[in-house]
């Protein structure tokens, strides 16, 4: 992808530099990968914790993504080759409020639209 832009763009980059924005690419697109299932997972506890009229469905749903994910970054602790980031768990957590919000502003348009 980086040497499609480099030849598009006429870039001209060194081979290091292409080295070094793969990288940053390959980052990139694991974290917002991250934060897309974080996002998916919360809306996926929000919307029965509210059917089930469940106190406080979106406090509910944040909160347990946010145990999910630092039990998740505790276990990498035990995983060859990786290691726990709290950064990683802060990631998470930001697509569990976006895909909260994203849910909450479509069901509030919804409310707005049939009356």
């Amino acid at each position: 992808m980086i040497t499609a832009f480099d030849r598009l763009f006429s870039l001209e980059l060194s081979e290091t530099e292409l080295i070094a924005a793969s990288g940053i690419y390959h980052s990139l697109v694991r974290k917002l990968a991250h934060m897309t299932e974080y996002a998916a997972l919360a809306v996926t506890l929000f919307l029965p914790f509210r059917l089930w009229h469940i106190p406080c469905p979106r406090i509910g749903a944040w909160c347990f993504c946010l145990v999910y994910a630092a039990l998740d970054e505790f276990h990498q602790r035990f995983s060859f080759g990786r290691s726990p980031s709290f950064r990683d768990v802060c990631i998470d957590v930001s697509g569990t409020i976006i895909g909260l919000l994203l849910v909450s502003s479509v069901i509030s348009l919804r409310k707005k639209c049939a009356h």
